[in-house]
Protein backbone atom coordinates (compact mmCIF):
# COMPACT_ATOMS: atom_id res chain seq x y z
CA UNK A 1 0.00 0.00 0.00
CA UNK A 2 2.64 2.21 0.91
CA UNK A 3 4.28 1.62 -2.94
CA UNK A 4 0.82 2.80 -4.58
CA UNK A 5 0.46 6.14 -2.14
CA UNK A 6 4.08 7.06 -3.26
CA UNK A 7 3.32 6.26 -7.18
CA UNK A 8 -0.17 8.32 -6.67
CA UNK A 9 1.81 11.09 -5.04
CA UNK A 10 4.09 11.34 -7.72
CA UNK A 11 1.50 11.37 -10.30
CA UNK A 12 -0.64 14.14 -8.17
CA UNK A 13 2.63 15.95 -8.77
CA UNK A 14 2.96 15.53 -12.80
CA UNK A 15 -0.46 16.12 -12.65
CA UNK A 16 -0.27 19.33 -11.12
CA UNK A 17 2.81 20.71 -13.45
CA UNK A 18 0.91 19.49 -16.80
CA UNK A 19 -2.31 21.48 -15.42
CA UNK A 20 -0.41 24.37 -14.81
CA UNK A 21 1.35 24.45 -18.03
CA UNK A 22 -2.20 24.34 -19.92
CA UNK A 23 -3.34 27.28 -17.56
CA UNK A 24 -0.88 29.07 -18.59
CA UNK A 25 -0.80 28.62 -22.41
CA UNK A 26 -4.55 29.03 -22.13
CA UNK A 27 -5.04 31.83 -20.07
CA UNK A 28 -1.98 34.32 -21.57
CA UNK A 29 -0.72 35.54 -24.63
CA UNK A 30 -2.25 35.86 -28.03
CA UNK A 31 -4.46 32.71 -28.85
CA UNK A 32 -7.07 34.40 -31.73
CA UNK A 33 -5.46 32.92 -34.20
CA UNK A 34 -6.58 29.71 -32.90
CA UNK A 35 -9.91 30.03 -34.20
CA UNK A 36 -8.93 29.49 -37.62
CA UNK A 37 -7.13 26.53 -36.71
CA UNK A 38 -9.99 24.08 -38.14
CA UNK A 39 -7.59 20.76 -37.76
CA UNK A 40 -6.37 21.96 -34.39
CA UNK A 41 -10.10 22.22 -33.47
CA UNK A 42 -10.98 18.68 -34.39
CA UNK A 43 -8.35 17.23 -32.08
CA UNK A 44 -8.60 19.77 -28.91
CA UNK A 45 -12.72 18.79 -29.17
CA UNK A 46 -11.72 15.10 -29.58
CA UNK A 47 -9.61 15.43 -26.19
CA UNK A 48 -12.32 17.71 -24.46
CA UNK A 49 -14.27 14.82 -25.11
CA UNK A 50 -11.82 11.87 -23.38
CA UNK A 51 -11.45 14.48 -20.26
CA UNK A 52 -15.30 14.73 -19.71
CA UNK A 53 -14.66 10.45 -19.88
CA UNK A 54 -11.76 10.97 -17.17
CA UNK A 55 -14.50 12.50 -15.33
CA UNK A 56 -16.95 10.07 -15.57
CA UNK A 57 -14.18 7.37 -14.84
CA UNK A 58 -13.47 9.28 -12.05
CA UNK A 59 -17.29 9.45 -10.81
CA UNK A 60 -17.77 5.41 -11.42
CA UNK A 61 -14.83 4.77 -9.14
CA UNK A 62 -16.31 6.99 -6.48
CA UNK A 63 -19.42 4.94 -7.00
CA UNK A 64 -17.83 1.92 -6.39
CA UNK A 65 -16.50 3.80 -3.16
CA UNK A 66 -20.16 4.20 -2.02
CA UNK A 67 -21.29 0.91 -2.69
CA UNK A 68 -17.61 -0.76 -1.06
CA UNK A 69 -19.06 1.36 1.93
CA UNK A 70 -22.36 0.10 2.11
CA UNK A 71 -21.88 -3.33 1.71
CA UNK A 72 -18.60 -2.57 4.23
CA UNK A 73 -15.44 -3.67 1.78
CA UNK A 74 -12.22 -2.33 2.14
CA UNK A 75 -11.67 -0.31 -1.58
CA UNK A 76 -9.18 2.09 -0.50
CA UNK A 77 -6.26 0.28 -2.97
CA UNK A 78 -8.77 -0.06 -5.73
CA UNK A 79 -9.73 3.58 -5.53
CA UNK A 80 -5.72 4.30 -5.41
CA UNK A 81 -4.91 2.55 -8.16
CA UNK A 82 -8.34 3.34 -10.27
CA UNK A 83 -7.03 7.27 -9.25
CA UNK A 84 -3.83 6.27 -10.60
CA UNK A 85 -4.81 5.53 -14.01
CA UNK A 86 -7.03 8.05 -14.15
CA UNK A 87 -4.46 10.55 -13.60
CA UNK A 88 -1.91 9.09 -16.05
CA UNK A 89 -4.74 9.31 -18.78
CA UNK A 90 -5.25 12.59 -17.70
CA UNK A 91 -1.87 13.74 -17.90
CA UNK A 92 -1.24 12.36 -21.15
CA UNK A 93 -4.83 13.82 -22.77
CA UNK A 94 -3.24 17.49 -20.77
CA UNK A 95 0.07 17.58 -22.84
CA UNK A 96 -2.00 16.02 -26.10
CA UNK A 97 -3.93 19.84 -25.51
CA UNK A 98 -0.74 21.57 -24.97
CA UNK A 99 0.97 20.56 -27.86
CA UNK A 100 -1.88 21.89 -29.79
CA UNK A 101 -2.03 25.24 -28.06
CA UNK A 102 1.90 25.45 -28.34
CA UNK A 103 1.59 24.96 -32.09
CA UNK A 104 -1.00 28.06 -32.64
CA UNK A 105 0.34 30.39 -29.91
CA UNK A 106 3.39 33.06 -30.21
CA UNK A 107 5.66 34.01 -27.54
CA UNK A 108 4.06 31.47 -25.51
CA UNK A 109 7.26 31.30 -22.97
CA UNK A 110 7.37 34.68 -22.23
CA UNK A 111 6.76 35.65 -19.05
CA UNK A 112 5.98 39.13 -17.59
CA UNK A 113 4.79 40.97 -14.53
CA UNK A 114 1.11 41.20 -16.67
CA UNK A 115 0.63 37.65 -16.81
CA UNK A 116 -0.17 37.43 -13.05
CA UNK A 117 -2.99 40.49 -13.42
CA UNK A 118 -4.64 38.21 -16.56
CA UNK A 119 -6.53 34.92 -16.27
CA UNK A 120 -3.39 32.88 -15.76
CA UNK A 121 -3.08 34.69 -12.06
CA UNK A 122 -6.52 34.93 -11.43
CA UNK A 123 -7.38 31.66 -11.49
CA UNK A 124 -4.53 30.28 -9.64
CA UNK A 125 -5.70 32.46 -7.23
CA UNK A 126 -9.69 30.75 -7.36
CA UNK A 127 -7.84 27.37 -7.14
CA UNK A 128 -6.00 28.70 -3.88
CA UNK A 129 -9.03 30.06 -2.36
CA UNK A 130 -11.09 26.81 -3.13
CA UNK A 131 -7.65 24.79 -1.77
CA UNK A 132 -8.13 27.02 1.62
CA UNK A 133 -11.69 26.94 2.17
CA UNK A 134 -11.69 23.05 1.70
CA UNK A 135 -8.77 23.17 4.65
CA UNK A 136 -10.96 25.04 6.74
CA UNK A 137 -13.87 22.79 5.93
CA UNK A 138 -12.20 19.72 6.87
CA UNK A 139 -12.95 19.73 10.01
CA UNK A 140 -16.76 20.62 9.85
CA UNK A 141 -17.38 17.62 7.67
CA UNK A 142 -18.84 14.61 9.34
CA UNK A 143 -18.62 10.80 8.28
CA UNK A 144 -22.48 11.50 7.50
CA UNK A 145 -21.47 14.25 5.00
CA UNK A 146 -18.46 12.25 3.61
CA UNK A 147 -21.52 9.78 2.63
CA UNK A 148 -23.35 12.16 0.93
CA UNK A 149 -20.14 12.99 -1.24
CA UNK A 150 -20.17 9.55 -2.62
CA UNK A 151 -23.94 10.33 -3.85
CA UNK A 152 -22.68 13.22 -5.50
CA UNK A 153 -20.18 11.67 -7.25
CA UNK A 154 -22.72 8.88 -8.24
CA UNK A 155 -24.92 11.87 -9.57
CA UNK A 156 -22.15 13.18 -11.22
CA UNK A 157 -21.92 10.24 -13.88
CA UNK A 158 -25.04 10.13 -15.58
CA UNK A 159 -23.91 14.28 -15.98
CA UNK A 160 -20.27 13.38 -17.99
CA UNK A 161 -21.06 10.61 -19.98
CA UNK A 162 -23.90 13.32 -21.87
CA UNK A 163 -21.17 15.85 -21.91
CA UNK A 164 -19.11 13.31 -23.68
CA UNK A 165 -21.35 12.23 -25.89
CA UNK A 166 -22.19 16.32 -26.15
CA UNK A 167 -18.42 16.80 -27.36
CA UNK A 168 -18.62 14.41 -29.73
CA UNK A 169 -21.05 15.56 -31.97
CA UNK A 170 -19.62 18.87 -31.73
CA UNK A 171 -16.57 17.69 -32.55
CA UNK A 172 -17.90 16.30 -35.79
CA UNK A 173 -19.85 19.45 -36.81
CA UNK A 174 -16.08 21.08 -36.51
CA UNK A 175 -14.74 18.35 -39.06
CA UNK A 176 -17.57 18.42 -41.03
CA UNK A 177 -17.01 22.79 -41.72
CA UNK A 178 -21.04 22.93 -40.49
CA UNK A 179 -19.86 25.05 -37.73
CA UNK A 180 -16.84 27.83 -36.45
CA UNK A 181 -14.88 27.97 -34.04
CA UNK A 182 -16.40 30.71 -31.29
CA UNK A 183 -13.42 33.18 -30.13
CA UNK A 184 -14.66 32.37 -26.29
CA UNK A 185 -14.09 28.97 -26.48
CA UNK A 186 -10.00 29.25 -25.80
CA UNK A 187 -11.86 29.85 -22.41
CA UNK A 188 -12.87 26.77 -22.05
CA UNK A 189 -9.56 25.37 -21.11
CA UNK A 190 -8.54 27.74 -18.35
CA UNK A 191 -11.08 26.00 -17.00
CA UNK A 192 -10.40 23.01 -17.86
CA UNK A 193 -6.83 23.20 -16.40
CA UNK A 194 -8.25 24.64 -13.27
CA UNK A 195 -10.37 21.97 -12.78
CA UNK A 196 -7.82 19.30 -13.28
CA UNK A 197 -5.34 21.18 -11.13
CA UNK A 198 -8.37 20.25 -8.27
CA UNK A 199 -8.48 16.79 -9.39
CA UNK A 200 -4.51 16.37 -8.89
CA UNK A 201 -4.43 18.14 -5.59
CA UNK A 202 -7.23 15.52 -4.56
CA UNK A 203 -5.01 12.85 -5.37
CA UNK A 204 -2.21 14.16 -3.42
CA UNK A 205 -4.38 14.23 -0.20
CA UNK A 206 -5.63 10.93 -0.86
CA UNK A 207 -2.42 9.97 -1.11
CA UNK A 208 -1.63 10.76 2.41
CA UNK A 209 -4.96 9.23 3.86
CA UNK A 210 -6.46 13.21 4.07
CA UNK A 211 -9.76 11.57 2.51
CA UNK A 212 -12.47 14.19 4.00
CA UNK A 213 -10.06 17.09 2.00
CA UNK A 214 -10.03 14.37 -0.75
CA UNK A 215 -13.46 14.50 -1.01
CA UNK A 216 -14.39 18.35 -0.74
CA UNK A 217 -11.83 19.33 -3.40
CA UNK A 218 -12.87 16.66 -5.94
CA UNK A 219 -16.22 17.49 -5.77
CA UNK A 220 -15.27 21.44 -6.66
CA UNK A 221 -13.01 19.23 -9.10
CA UNK A 222 -15.67 18.01 -11.35
CA UNK A 223 -18.40 20.89 -10.49
CA UNK A 224 -15.79 23.37 -12.29
CA UNK A 225 -15.56 20.78 -15.34
CA UNK A 226 -19.27 20.68 -15.66
CA UNK A 227 -19.92 24.06 -15.76
CA UNK A 228 -17.01 24.85 -18.29
CA UNK A 229 -18.23 21.93 -20.26
CA UNK A 230 -21.83 23.77 -20.07
CA UNK A 231 -20.64 27.23 -20.71
CA UNK A 232 -18.36 25.64 -23.96
CA UNK A 233 -21.31 23.87 -24.90
CA UNK A 234 -23.76 27.31 -24.98
CA UNK A 235 -21.58 28.64 -27.07
CA UNK A 236 -21.18 25.98 -29.72
CA UNK A 237 -25.29 25.78 -29.51
CA UNK A 238 -25.76 29.39 -29.99
CA UNK A 239 -23.23 28.68 -33.41
CA UNK A 240 -25.35 26.02 -34.40
CA UNK A 241 -28.30 27.64 -34.11
CA UNK A 242 -26.76 30.74 -36.02
CA UNK A 243 -25.77 28.34 -38.85
CA UNK A 244 -29.34 27.16 -38.98
CA UNK A 245 -30.82 30.69 -39.59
Amino acid sequence: MIIINVVESVVAALGLLSSLLLLYLSGTGEIEKMRLAVKSWISLSKYLTMLALVFAFISIVESFEFLSLVFGVDSESVVSLANIVAGLFAIALLIATIRVLAKNKDEIFVLDSSVFYGKFGITLLYVAVILIAADHMKGLVSSKLNFFFDVIFLAFLPLFVFIAVRFRSYSELIRKGSIVISPHTTDVFVGVSASFMLFFFSLAMHSVKGFTIYNIIEVCSLSIFALVSAYYGNEIEKIIEAAKD
